[in-house]
């Protein structure tokens, strides 16, 4: 492939971006393959080793979709952001893949267990609550020993058990905030470096 068929196919590709931006990427490419001509080198294997210009607006698509999401932080845009980088390679396929969604799995979880023991805490205190305003508390104990009991003392145990498992499950829930937080600012610093490390830093080549 010559400089003035990788130079069109390149501007073809990178229609998604501004047009002064577009217009700067492909004046340093062709600067960097003008420059590495005139040192002697072929000009085939200069752009063989820059790579297809299909890869290279994938790796440009993948670093502005990272900078959306780095903008603007929501779960959308990370998952956009992890789709485009995905599509830079096969590498990225596997690592970017397993790690991300295997860290959405303990999210997911940490937030169900949140979810679970504010849940149970509730219905407990809701429970207790009832006891001591004077309710019944024979509908919610069913068991085949017969025992005896102080509805009283029951309730307020009732109750405070509950207060306690709603806490625990709210401070999971702060925990599980925090931990998103983090997440995505990890995942974002990652996806950045993972296109970094795959884009090699083409000297001459703005990024």
């Amino acid at each position: 492939m010559d400089k003035s068929t990788f130079l069109k196919r390149l501007d073809e590709r990178l229609r998604f971006l501004a047009e002064s931006e577009r217009k700067d990427i492909l004046y340093d490419y062709e600067e960097h393959i003008t420059a590495a001509v005139e040192n002697g080198e072929d000009e085939a294997a200069v752009i063989e080793k820059l790579g297809s210009p299909e890869l290279i607006a994938r790796q440009f698509n993948a670093t502005r979709v990272i900078r959306q999401a780095e903008d603007n932080k929501t779960t959308g845009n990370m998952f956009r952001a992890v789709l485009a980088t995905m599509g830079v390679g096969f590498f990225n396929l596997v690592f970017v893949v397993g790690i991300f969604f295997g860290l959405v799995g303990c999210l997911i979880g940490v937030y169900a267990v949140a979810f679970a023991l504010g849940f149970s805490g509730l219905i407990m205190a809701g429970i207790g609550a009832f006891g001591l305003l004077g309710g019944n508390m024979d509908l919610f104990i069913h068991t085949s020993v017969d025992f005896s009991y102080n509805p009283e003392v029951f309730s307020v145990g009732l109750l405070g058990l509950g207060v306690c498992i709603g806490s625990i499950g709210g401070l999971i829930g702060v925990l599980s905030a925090w931990l998103t937080k983090w997440f995505y600012k990890g995942t974002i610093a990652y996806l950045k470096l993972n296109v970094k490390v795959i884009k090699g830093e083409p000297i001459g080549i703005k990024h």
